[in-house]
């Protein structure tokens, strides 16, 4: 991974860390010494893959349990998207970053509680089973506005994109500032065309 001029790999120990610049065998891409494997094509560079497969494991147990816990649109999400964060609110209430897409559920009405949203003028959410839903793909999005504090213990964030501003609320600025964060990430990711690492090792074959 090369972030602003600095070649960082994944290292045993799980951090990413400055390292030596070598080429992938498979695709030719630099890649940092002491990676596990290569993040532009996926390819495993280790003989020993236990640390690898653990971690793997843990991270594909986290997104199955992630789709459990939103049953009501978990077919929204495809096999293969990762999840950056999900919020589970009182009242089936769910606020959802994956790699791909934002999801507001049950989050429009005006008696909000712990997450609300309101949306771009003329906009409407969809209605699947138990409730209404908003899917905003990152393409759709221009940029993301500061968290900033509005009363109370309320915080919010605009999300804003081609169709107009979401403005996105929560009692608790701890629940704001990691959703915001996670919405930061997966929005870079997908305009500098790169997954998460947690992303492909998930994906990988093992």
């Amino acid at each position: 991974m090369n972030i602003v001029g600095v070649q960082l790999a994944l290292a045993p120990q799980g951090t990413l860390q400055v390292g030596g610049v070598l080429a992938c065998p498979k695709c030719s891409r630099s890649i940092g010494q002491g990676a596990w494997f290569c993040v532009n094509c996926g390819q495993v560079l280790v003989n020993d893959t236990t640390g690898l497969k653990e971690i793997q494991k843990k991270l594909q147990f986290q997104q199955q349990r992630d789709r459990e816990l939103m049953p009501e649109i978990a077919h929204l999400v495809k096999p293969d998207e990762f999840i950056y964060f999900l919020l589970h609110a009182k009242r089936n209430r769910y606020c959802v970053v994956t790699e791909r897409k934002l999801i507001l559920f049950n989050v429009f009405s005006r008696l909000w509680a712990h997450i609300g949203a309101s949306l771009p003028t003329g906009s409407e959410p969809k209605h699947v089973d138990g409730g209404n839903v908003l899917e905003t793909s990152w393409g759709e999005v221009v940029s993301i506005g500061q968290m900033v504090y509005s009363g109370g213990v309320v915080f919010v964030f605009k999300v804003q994109t081609f169709k107009g501003d979401i403005q996105i609320k929560f009692i608790g600025g701890q629940n704001c500032r990691t959703i915001h964060r996670n919405i930061m990430i997966a929005l870079n990711h997908h305009n500098t065309q790169r997954r998460d690492p947690r992303a492909l090792i998930c994906s990988l074959k093992l």
